[in-house]
């Protein structure tokens, strides 16, 4: 009886250590805090999201595998599962891509990075929100600010503000309107911003 009384203890003890091990290694891996990306990591993840990042690497199929960025919002890295690998790719991908986004962090002066997204999945902070396959860049900006992660659709920062000549900012602005990326009353408050 007191042998089975042990026995019971140390299981209890065993799944208790298994447990609180899960919790806190999925804590520690998924990130959590304010998040307002810049417009560098935004361009980012909508690379990632959308599938453009996979035609840079020079895979054609694929589907997006992990995000990571840093509290701040400014540094980013991500990684695809190629269709040769039937999208079997390593769970523990994570662990490259956090490393190297915090490569990244450490660059620019911030802090170490957590996962943002697995697959089309956010998992920033258990939002537990699902992208569809292929979204286009306006649904993922606006979706992104109704969760808080952007402020509001970037509008000078997505074209370049180096340039001097006019002109070109602004058939770079209506380009961004044409294409969808801009809302008629953004397109109109970046203009103004421009010509002021």
């Amino acid at each position: 009886m007191l042998i089975n009384l042990y026995r019971f203890k140390s299981n209890i003890i065993f799944f208790a250590l298994i447990f609180i091990f899960i919790t806190t290694n999925v804590h520690s891996k998924n990130g959590h805090g304010d998040l307002k990306m810049n417009s560098n990591v935004l361009e980012h993840f909508i690379e990632y999201i959308s599938g453009v990042g996979m035609d840079k690497i020079g895979y054609k199929k694929g589907t997006p595998h992990y995000f990571a960025t840093n509290n701040e919002g400014t540094a980013s890295y991500y990684y695809f599962c190629p269709l040769k690998y039937s999208n079997n790719c390593m769970d523990g991908d994570w662990i490259k891509v956090r490393r190297e986004c915090s490569k990244r962090s450490k660059d620019l002066g911030g802090e170490k990075c957590a996962v943002f997204a697995k697959q089309r999945k956010i998992v920033w902070d258990s939002k537990n929100f699902t992208f569809p396959k292929n979204p286009d860049r306006e649904y993922v900006i606006n979706k992104l600010n109704e969760l808080g992660f952007i402020d509001e659709t970037p509008l000078a920062e997505t074209f370049d503000k180096t340039n001097p000549d006019i002109v070109e900012k602004l058939s770079s602005l209506k380009k961004l309107y044409d294409a969808g990326a801009l809302s008629k009353k953004d397109f109109e408050k970046a203009k103004k911003k421009i010509l002021d």
